[in-house]
């Protein structure tokens, strides 16, 4: 009988494919939050913003998260659906709204969520 050829599991961090020169990166999401009710509970969409937020913030806890970025993903009706159930499930908190001064709305992930 041939023995099976090993395949080095996707989930592994391979220090040697993040390098400056192919420009890759992590999001980072824990196992406790990616099985908590609340997260399972958020809409596709709800789930696929906070993903991008995550990568958009390159690690940081406060973020902006422009038009030029979210409307990639979805529409502007869509994306605000989506960042009020991030909110009210408590994920993001919103820190700066720009809505009626036309500036930046500055976001803050916080872990709300597993209260």
């Amino acid at each position: 009988m041939a023995k099976k050829k090993y395949v080095k599991p996707i989930w592994k961090y391979d220090p040697k494919v993040d390098t400056p020169t192919n420009n890759t990166k992590l999001v980072q999401l824990y196992h406790s939050q990616i099985t908590h009710r609340k997260f399972l509970n958020l809409s596709p969409i709800a789930k696929v913003v906070y993903i991008y937020m995550l990568d958009y913030s390159n690690g940081s806890m406060t973020t902006e998260f422009p038009n030029s970025i979210y409307l990639k993903i979805t529409t502007k009706p869509t994306f605000i659906k989506a960042i009020d159930e991030l909110c009210q499930n408590g994920f993001v908190e919103v820190i700066e709204s720009g809505r009626f001064t036309r500036t930046k709305n500055i976001y803050k992930f916080i872990s709300k969520w597993s209260e």
